[in-house]
């Protein structure tokens, strides 16, 4: 809006034709600007050129041939002007602020209209418009308009002076040809039943209240399909009508996925370039060139005239660009190893941002070197440079599964996904701590997932962090059923909580959650909690819950959340982020509610739909939430169900990504980033940075079209804040009369702005803007006169104007020279003398103003050179001096010299006291502390002593020690000294000290030493180094994989493990004193047992049996082969075991006595393997 308000009313008076449509009155008010009725000049136009003046016209200048005779609206213009013919016109409203040119039909129905959009095929039906205004105004019919225009969702509001649609007297016009040579037409008028501001979501489904098709019509029907009835629609609707009768905008696969004004059946069309109906391959719904206008009967009202000081500043809102930044790097392709969730197709679903670095995590597979721009194997986290984009080559922390989500605190990347270790190191499952800047997993910091009963991977899914009490804690949500820390492992049903600075997990906060969380947010006391899961601590919270951030405990008498759809399968919930004093919560079926956080009651709905629409991230930004799906389509306010579509007020545009004012829970349908999906995920991730910029990734391939071509993402990028500041104000501005009477020209010198781009300019007459935008340092009024006011701003090229100049009038526009040398004396009594060289004018210098760190503080007559300034006070004085004229016109200010008047006040704090120190009576449990003398510029008058950082005890500036009796326990001490002046030092460091009543408390150190090496019968030998304690090792337990396998008493130092079969076996020992405390186990060693050997040897061959003359037999043979070594032989007679020799002696000596010997000889190995017998050989004796 401009500096003015709206002068705007309603009338109430009814056409007779509007009763025919059966609507009510409500809906058929007109909007009328308040104002005299002024007479103005007629026009005659071509239909294709601009307005002339009609010689017969009233005396009124508002006729729209010019932009300083900008007129209302087109039905201004007709009723004033009636001669007015079809042609382009100027037409300003207070909404529009600066006259633009539109086409206006000036003989249909009594003429008035305004041309809003046109085209053939392929309509996007986007908010922020479609081709551009001149190409709409300049091509309203033809050939040439065939290519789909449509003016900006803005720039129509504008044109009904931020009015309602639904409360346009002529409703919405569209006018289809009937015939491929345009010859025809039908005319359509859509009386809307709810919509308030514009909406281009024709396809989305706007109910209707009423509709006509060439003057004959019904109650009802909508914008999307007239042969469906939509949720919430009432009346008769059209739906029993095909052919021409017909309408539908929707993109159909008949039409090759293209929307239009389509026909119903049995319209045919032609696929060319001049054909007025088109189809696309004998379809035979052919969709019709179409032009759609609106009539709002607007008036040009008498408005205040602008003050001399001119208008104020005006400056966009905060908000994200909706056009992404080209980033230099990337990420591509989908890893799925040990996923259980494999449908998420998307290769980036985590930020953090650090510093100068942005952390991405997901499932992708490669990362794109912006140096060579080859792709790179570094799977599932990386960074990039913040800034640029560039990928960061010095961070490669290996990892084998999803990353889920990130969170960057106190100096600690928090990982969470589903991977069952970082580098190899152990204990870093689902859950890892990593150092920023090299990405190693940082010692001491353990908080490994754990999932019992289950051979699928645990995982964390989402994770929170959050200062509770003094603590910061991670809270942690996924499937998991224990965290294992370096000291403890606890029990944690699906959501927990660890601290940040070593991952121990918390034994007070224990909820139980059935099911996977999805997401959390921790705020206020609370833990927001969406998942698919089936209740909390056993209530019936299906997909949503609330607990206490302490206990975990749900939080009573919040009421249950509302669902879009009764299949209990899928109401699962996906993201949730508290924002103020409410609590915004999206998933499925493709919902984004609001809640209040007081008790849970809904108090906004939205819902996507057309092409999915799980709501599936979420991020805050300066007053507007930005959220994200897999939805590419519509989205319908106050819908409170899918896919039914309940009673919605309006349908907007909505892709991938939507933003949401907090105020009002509203979504801005001018906000439609055009991003690419390559498989239809979306959008998974949103993160804000300190700069407000919005980290968006998924799926996502490419951005809005650039030079007809579509910018290319690789998984992700950033939407930065849009420019909110306005230019400077233009300078060096001034009038002059032309002579002729050929109006008044202006000239100023350039405004500077703080984005790139051309500056515009806009020129005030009296009391509104007359000139469009001006690019360049001047401009001629054709209508102006010596009396004449004017006013000259910038605009940016995002739409924020600065301050216009004073008022400007025609005659002395000379401003005086700067004021120079400048000078400043501070004296004794810290007022200040100001003294400067007198400025020259082409009148006369009449006045200097004094300006302080640039306000104005004093007037001197500009005769005067010099002035005394008392009372300015302690601290920096930036002084500049001004001259006027007596025409108002100023000169520059000079530059400002600094003056600095200081006080006594003492601001030094002491330093800090050294060598801490502490100490424990045994007997008494009192601790003595004692330190070094701090110093200071004046003196320390005390000190502070602090326990866990609270104050225990303070003592005077002379005492350096003081005695505590602080009871058992471990204490941090820390000592602060301070002066008179309440400065205080910088906190000692902390001095650890312990009071205990005697038990037992410390580990025995840990095992060193650990060897291992395969035994006899695939057993495991190990030994070690004893462990020492202060008491005594009762025991070590000795550990494969993990799992206790033995235990021995400490006096032992080794241990022959069997049974453990072959394979790979990581042994680790720790060791136990009677206290029950234990030490960390040893690093794992790992040890190899060979497999049994099952290979027999082969077949012995060659066997001869020979009779001696002792009638004893000699039998040989070949040797046998083994994979280890043959042991021994069987030699057999008749199939029994008669000898067995030595593996290395293929002889044997038989003493059989007489008779037939059927001999045969079988080879054995050490493992018992046997090779197949010989084939006998028969001697007889």
């Amino acid at each position: 809006m401009s500096w003015h308000q709206t002068h705007t009313v309603r009338a109430s008076t009814v056409p007779a034709c509007a009763a025919s449509h059966g609507r009510s009155p409500r809906r058929r008010s007109l909007y009328l600007a308040a104002g005299a009725a002024i007479g103005i000049a007629g026009l005659a136009v071509s239909s294709a050129g601009h307005a002339q003046v009609d010689p017969a016209a009233t005396t009124s200048t508002l006729d729209g041939s010019t932009s300083e005779n900008a007129a209302a609206s087109c039905w201004e213009i007709k009723q004033t002007h009636p001669s007015s013919t079809d042609g382009v016109y100027w037409l300003r409203t207070e909404s529009l602020e600066r006259p633009d040119e539109f086409y206006c039909d000036m003989t249909t129905d009594g003429g008035g209209w305004v041309l809003i959009g046109r085209g053939r095929e392929g309509w996007t039906f986007r908010d922020y418009g479609q081709s551009t205004p001149q190409n709409i105004r300049t091509n309203p019919d033809g050939t040439a308009a065939f290519a789909p225009g449509a003016l900006s969702t803005e720039t129509i509001d504008g044109l009904m002076n931020d009015g309602h649609v639904v409360d346009l007297v002529d409703g919405v016009r569209v006018r289809r040809a009937t015939n491929v040579a345009g010859t025809d037409w039908q005319e359509l008028r859509w009386n809307f039943d709810d919509l308030t501001t514009w909406s281009w979501a024709f396809g989305g489904g706007h109910r209707l209240a009423s509709f006509t098709i060439d003057g004959s019509g019904d109650t009802g029907s909508n914008t999307k399909d007239s042969n469906s009835k939509l949720p919430g629609e009432t009346g008769n609707g059209n739906r029993g009508e095909n052919g021409d009768e017909r309408w539908f905008t929707y993109p159909w696969s008949g039409h090759g996925g293209l929307a239009g004004f389509s026909y119903g059946g049995n319209i045919g069309g032609q696929n060319n370039a001049t054909s007025y109906l088109w189809e696309y391959n004998n379809e035979n719904h052919a969709i019709a060139f179409t032009q759609v206008y609106i009539r709002p009967q607007l008036t040009t009202p008498v408005l205040p005239s602008i003050p001399d000081t001119g208008t104020a500043e005006q400056t966009l809102s905060p908000l994200a660009s909706d056009r992404p930044e080209e980033l230099a790097g990337g990420v591509v392709g989908v890893r799925k190893v040990g996923d259980s969730e494999p449908q998420v197709d998307a290769p980036v679903l985590a930020f953090a941002t650090s510093g100068d670095r942005v952390y991405v995590g997901g499932k992708f597979d490669d990362v794109r070197d912006s140096v060579t721009g080859d792709l790179v194997d570094q799977n599932y986290l990386a960074a990039f440079d913040r800034d640029t984009g560039a990928w960061i080559s010095t961070f490669t922390p290996q990892l084998d599964g999803t990353v889920w989500d990130l969170a960057i605190a106190d100096g600690k990347l928090i990982v969470a996904g589903q991977f069952t270790n970082v580098d190899g190191e152990a204990l870093t499952a689902g859950l890892a701590a990593l150092d920023p800047i090299t990405g190693a997993v940082l010692p001491g910091w353990r908080a490994s997932m754990e999932l019992s009963g289950s051979s699928a991977r645990p995982y964390a899914r989402a994770i929170d962090i959050e200062n509770v009490g003094g603590t910061d804690w991670v809270y942690v949500g996924g499937n998991f059923t224990k965290i294992e820390s370096l000291t403890t492992t606890r029990n944690e049903a699906r959501l927990g909580r660890v601290r940040l600075s070593d991952g121990y997990p918390d034994n007070a906060f224990l909820p139980n959650v059935d099911g996977v969380p999805y997401d959390i947010d921790a705020a206020d006391g609370r833990v927001y909690v969406v998942g698919s899961f089936n209740g909390v601590n056993g209530n019936d919270d299906r997909g949503v819950s609330t607990v206490d951030w302490n206990t975990g405990t749900v939080i009573a008498g919040l009421a249950p959340a509302v669902y879009t759809t009764s299949n209990s399968s899928r109401q699962y919930q996906q993201a949730v982020i508290a924002v103020g004093d409410e609590v915004w919560q999206g998933g499925s079926e493709h919902n984004t509610h609001v809640y209040a956080d007081a008790d849970y009651s809904l108090v906004k709905s939205h819902v996507t739909s057309g092409r999915g629409g799980d709501t599936q991230a979420f991020a805050q930004i300066d007053g507007t939430v930005y959220q994200s799906s897999h939805g590419n389509s519509w989205i319908y306010e106050d819908a409170m169900t899918w896919p039914g579509l309940d009673d919605y007020s309006r349908v907007d545009d909505y892709k991938w990504v939507g933003a949401f004012d907090v105020a009002d829970r509203t979504y801005s349908p001018t906000w439609v980033p055009s991003l690419n999906s390559a498989y239809t995920e979306g959008v998974w991730a949103l993160h804000a940075d300190v700069d407000g910029c919005l980290w968006f990734g998924g799926d996502i391939l490419g951005g809005p079209y650039v030079g007809g071509q579509r910018q290319y993402l690789e998984s992700f990028s950033k939407f930065c804040q849009r420019d909110i500041q306005a230019p400077t104000v233009p300078t060096n501005a001034s009038v002059t009369t032309l002579n002729g009477g050929a109006g008044n020209q202006l000239t100023w010198s350039d405004s500077t702005d703080d984005f790139p781009g051309f500056i515009g300019y806009e020129v005030l007459r009296n009391d509104r803007v007359v000139s469009p935008l001006v690019y360049g340092t001047s401009y001629v009024d054709p209508f102006g006169n010596a009396a004449d006011r004017y006013f000259v701003r910038a605009v940016d090229p995002g739409g924020n104007r600065s301050a216009s100049t004073p008022v400007l009038l025609s005659g002395d526009n000379t401003a005086p020279s700067t004021p120079s040398n400048l000078t400043a004396v501070l004296n004794a009594d810290d007022s200040i003398d100001l003294s400067w060289t007198a400025s020259t004018d082409n009148i006369a210098v009449t006045d200097y103003v004094i300006y302080r760190n640039g306000v104005e503080i004093l007037v001197v007559p500009g005769i005067d050179t010099t002035v005394n300034l008392p009372g300015l006070g302690v601290g920096s004085h930036w002084l500049q001096v001004r001259a006027l004229d007596a025409a108002g016109n100023e000169s520059f200010k000079t530059p400002p010299v600094r003056v600095d008047i200081d006080d006594d006040t003492d601001t030094q704090r002491p330093t800090q006291p050294g060598s801490p120190a502490a100490t424990v009576d045994e007997a008494t449990g009192i601790i003595t502390m004692t330190w070094t003398a701090s110093a200071d510029n004046v003196e320390v008058t005390g000190y502070t002593v602090r326990r866990n950082l609270a104050e225990v005890d303070t003592v005077d500036g002379d005492t350096l020690s003081v005695e505590l009796d602080l009871g058992l326990g471990g204490h941090y001490l820390q000592v602060e000294a301070f002066d008179a002046a309440g400065n205080i030092s910088y906190r000692t460091a902390p001095v650890y000290v312990e009071v205990d009543d005697g038990t037992d408390t410390e580990n025995p150190t840990v095992p060193t030493d650990l060897t291992g090496a395969e035994g006899a019968d695939a057993s495991i030998d190990i030994t070690w180094t004893a462990s020492t304690d202060n008491v005594g090792v009762t025991s070590y337990q000795i550990l494969r994989n993990g799992v206790e396998v033995l235990v021995v008493d400490g006096a032992t130092t080794s241990a022959n493990l069997t049974g453990l079969g072959s394979g790979l076996h990581y042994i680790q020992v720790r060791a136990f004193d009677a206290a029950g405390n234990q030490s960390y186990k040893t690093p794992p060693i790992e040890v190899t047992v060979a497999a049994a050997d099952t290979t027999p040897p082969s077949t012995p061959s060659n066997l001869q049996v020979a009779v001696e003359a002792d009638d004893s037999l000699t039998v040989t043979w070949d040797a046998s082969t083994d994979n280890v070594g043959v042991a021994e032989y069987r030699v057999l007679r008749n199939l029994a075991e008669v000898a067995l020799v030595d593996g290395a002696t293929p002889t044997a000596s038989l003493d059989l006595g007489a008779g037939d010997h059927w001999i045969q000889v079988q080879a054995l190995d050490a493992a018992g393997n046997e090779s197949f017998r010989t084939a006998p050989v028969m001697v007889s004796v």
